[in-house]
């Protein structure tokens, strides 16, 4: 152990470190609790005061309930000033604190941010109240995500209740070739959007804020960070764009401990099974997590018909189609082996792309990630491989480049599926058509246990040979692991009726409804 090779006077020093931190730690969260003991003992008191007044009204004559309704209302929004007003005098003090004791005990800069937001959140908070349309912002940024948002949206936009605004920032921060075609897309889908430069969300006051994206480092300025907008008193919701598939150490930070999910007020995932993995490794547990489906396994049982593409339609020419969908080359810091590659090596699909040729019964759609080209410029020696990929399949009579932002199209035309590590490798399952899941020779990633029998269900292999070998299965007419497959689908999909994004919707009503004071 460290502390066996220390010095007696290294050991007193880590003490006394120790020491301060756990004292810091105390000294804040008495802080935190004294000004939540006050809140709550300011609401107790109008609780109090709200019945004894409603008693006395309903018992005047004079008073009609509609009278009675507004008096409720507007001792509610006096009292919600009064309570401000108390705790706002303290609260400055209070974060300063934070921020100081925080530096001395050298906390985390991360669990000090979320400690502000937290306290600025209970002050700031936008109250819900009955009558009053929700007011929901949804932050648009990626277009390629849009599919996780679709339906959920679409059932806001068509409640009364809600008052929807879809707001683009397309900005570019560190990332560049996901953001350039936000514009366009909202564009040619029809979709009203508001100019993130002509719009004020602190002045609008949303009680809603849904969020595209987990990288608030790569994403968005800081003043757009969960944390921050959470401080406005907004909540924050965050459906994941992809489904949280790999189980690699870094991948686990990214789906569970992100900035988005640390600040949420409700984060959505697919399953029970994929809830108790946020138990496991977020941070703050999974009290803001719900469970109710996943909004891009909706259309396919509402409204597939309404995403064929016409252009795949012209180049298959009656033929069948088989997606290749794949990632961009991506490597992982693993323990005891250093960076691996976690996808095939570039090598077996150029092997695969000059075979392609041999099958002119089949059209290939092949659908790449949209970093797919650009991340070759990281590879130490297969930078120019991506272009040479990209030049074969162009050559090839059978083969259909998909480029559009929404893959569904391309998907929910195919006969057959290629893909490698792809949160689309988990929608594959929905089509009912055979599945084969290509990983890197060398090392095979782990996926999450909330998917893993899934993955598990489909072919296999590593590379070019593989991949033929399916192709000759899907031409003989099999697919003997098609009740497998199915089996480990509806275990892993339990929500699997084109309803996700209605569950979403009235989780939300019935989180609001649960805020409102009801026992005076």
């Amino acid at each position: 152990m460290i502390e066996d090779s220390m010095s007696n006077e290294e050991k007193k020093i880590m003490n006394g470190i120790n020491n301060r931190l756990k004292f810091t730690e105390h000294h804040i969260e008495e802080m935190m609790k004294s000004l939540l003991d006050n809140i709550e003992q300011k609401m107790n008191d109008f609780k109090d005061n709200m019945k004894e007044f409603i008693e006395k009204k309903i018992q005047e004559s004079n008073f009609n309930q509609q009278e009675i309704t507004r008096l409720i209302d507007e001792r509610v929004w006096k009292s919600e000033l009064e309570i401000k007003k108390v705790v706002i005098e303290n609260t400055n003090n209070i974060q300063q604190k934070i921020k100081h004791h925080g530096a001395q005990a050298n906390l985390n800069e991360e669990v000090t941010n979320k400690r502000i937001a937290d306290i600025s959140y209970v002050i700031n908070k936008n109250k819900y109240l009955p009558r009053v349309k929700i007011k929901i912002i949804f932050l648009f940024q990626v277009a390629s995500f849009w599919p996780s948002w679709e339906s959920f949206w679409e059932e806001c936009l068509n409640d009364d209740r809600f008052e929807v605004k879809v707001i683009l920032f397309d900005h570019e921060v560190e990332e560049k070739t996901q953001i350039k075609t936000a514009r366009e897309f909202l564009d040619k889908k029809n979709i009203q959007y508001i100019d993130y430069n002509c719009f004020n969300i602190e002045q609008y006051q949303p009680h809603i804020l849904v969020m595209q994206t987990p990288y608030s480092h790569w994403h968005r300025p800081r003043h757009l960070w969960a944390d921050e907008i959470k401080s406005m008193g907004i909540r924050v919701i965050y459906i994941p764009y992809g489904i949280e598939i790999s189980d690699t150490e870094s991948s686990r930070a990214a789906h569970f401990q992100n900035e988005v999910v640390r600040n949420c007020w409700r984060v959505y995932t697919i399953s029970e099974s994929m809830r108790e993995q946020y138990i496991m490794h977020s941070q703050i547990g999974a009290q803001n997590v719900k469970a109710v489906g996943h909004p891009k396994f909706d259309k396919l049982y509402t409204s597939k018909e309404e995403y064929v593409s016409n252009k795949i339609q012209e180049a298959a020419k009656g033929r069948k189609i088989i997606l290749w969908k794949v990632h961009f080359p991506k490597e992982f810091e693993v323990k005891e082996k250093g960076k691996v590659m976690v996808t095939p090596y570039i090598d077996e699909y150029l092997t695969f792309a000059r075979k392609i040729i041999d099958y002119p019964d089949y059209l290939f759609v092949f659908c790449p990630h949209p970093k797919f080209y650009e991340m070759f410029r990281w590879l130490k020696e297969d930078k120019s491989k991506g272009s040479e990929l990209q030049t074969i399949l162009s050559l090839q009579d059978n083969v259909y480049q998909y480029e559009d932002d929404d893959y569904r199209p391309a998907l929910f035309q195919a006969n057959y599926i290629i893909v490698d590590r792809s949160a689309v490798m988990i929608e594959a399952a929905a089509m009912n058509i055979p599945v084969m899941y290509v990983h890197n020779s060398d090392y095979k990633e782990p996926m999450t246990e909330a998917v893993s029998h899934l993955v598990d269900s489909y072919y296999q292999g590593t590379g070019a040979e593989a991949m033929v070998q399916f192709i000759e299965m899907c031409k003989r007419g099999e697919d003997p692991l098609k009740e497998k497959r199915l089996e480990a689908f509806h275990q892993c999909i339990p929500f699997s009726d084109g309803l996700s994004g209605k569950r979403i919707k009235e989780d939300i009503l019935a989180g609001l409804e649960s805020e409102l004071v009801t026992n005076y």
